[in-house]
């Protein structure tokens, strides 16, 4: 059984990288893209934070989180990923879109 807050991090964790996945498919061009910049920041941000509290946890805990979680970590990472290599094939990223987006710890 997990704890409320540690489900609570796996469900922000994947709500905001879902979100985020959602908005770079909307990318038609550059300008969409530094258009969406101040949008995108606080999904990166809270994805940033649930990946970093699922991190922390024990190894354990980890496990159980990968259990419990398990697919739908695997499916929203990878549409994530493939979102983003869409995105590269689409548009030029400026070096701050790329840092932001790559420097995305994907958790599980």
């Amino acid at each position: 059984m997990l704890p409320a807050s540690v489900k609570a991090s796996a469900q922000s964790y994947l709500s905001g990288l879902g979100s985020l996945t959602e908005m770079l498919s909307g990318v038609s061009g550059y300008s969409d893209l530094l258009s969406m910049v101040p949008q995108l920041e606080p999904l990166v941000s809270q994805v940033q934070s649930a990946s970093q509290a699922l991190s922390s946890l024990s190894p354990e805990m980890q496990s159980n989180v990968t259990e419990a979680f398990g697919p739908q970590l695997s499916e929203t990472n990878s549409m994530f990923q493939n979102q983003l290599s869409s995105l590269r094939d689409r548009v030029d990223l400026p070096e701050s879109v790329e840092n932001m987006l790559t420097g995305i710890n994907l958790f599980g």
